[in-house]
Order: structure tokens, then sequence, then C-alpha cells
């Protein structure tokens, strides 16, 4: 089952935003990179329609220490989104309005673990910005 929390902060479009959090299993021990098989992102829109599209491209990449994401020892995940990533991709935004996009983050590790989080992350049209 997905855990979701939100994003504290809006993230201005076009604007870069750095996730940071701790990997952990279901009894709450830190999972270091090493125990990982897979890890993955995926970044889509929540929009009215419910159909979910893809941002960016950003559908299952690899983030196992690779492009947008890395992993110690310890389990500490950074993920660092640029300003493609947080584009504004819902025609039906309004001006100086607010979209949703979710990071799904997907891995595997040891024998038969699965770890999955969703993070919603507000993006604000900012009127100036093209």
């Amino acid at each position: 089952m997905a855990t979701r929390t939100s994003s504290t902060v809006e993230i201005p479009k076009k604007g870069t935003f750095r996730y940071t959090g701790q990997l952990k299993d279901e009894a709450g021990n830190a999972i270091p990179a090493a125990n990982f098989t897979t890890l993955t992102l995926t970044v889509y829109l929540e929009d009215r329609a419910r159909t979910f599209p893809i941002v960016n491209g950003i559908n299952i990449v690899s983030i196992l220490n690779t492009g947008r994401g890395t992993v110690d020892a310890q389990g500490n995940l950074t993920i660092l989104l640029n300003g493609l990533d947080n584009s504004l991709i819902d025609p039906s935004t309004p001006v100086g309005g607010v979209e949703t996009h979710v990071m799904l983050i997907q891995g595997t590790y040891g024998s038969s673990g699965v770890f999955e989080h969703e993070v919603e992350i507000p993006i604000r049209d900012v009127v100036k910005v093209a």
C-alpha cells in the first residue's frame, strides 16, 4: 500500500524542487541503497479528468543513485526535479492557479520487500514566467 504525503511549499512553475526523506521498511528500519534491487520514480498530474498524464516523460525512471535520485547507506533519499519537470501541463489550470503533480516512488528490496510512497507537489502558475 502506498503512503501519500504533501509538500509543505508550493513550487513556482518551472522552478526546481528538492525532495529529501528516509526510506524505511514496514518495521521502521532504514533501507540502505545496497538493499534495493529497483527504485523508480513516476511523476504525474492529478487532474480533474482523472487521466493522470505523465509529466516530462518521468515514467518508471530509475532513481537508484542515477539521474534525478540518490540514496545513501542510511536510506536517505534525495530527488531533484528541474524546471521542465515542474511545468504546468493542464490547460484548465487558471492563471495564477495551482495544479498538483504527484511523485510516485516505488522500489523492491531484500528478498520480497516492496516500497511505495507518493508525494503531492503543488505547482503554482507564476503569471510572468513563460
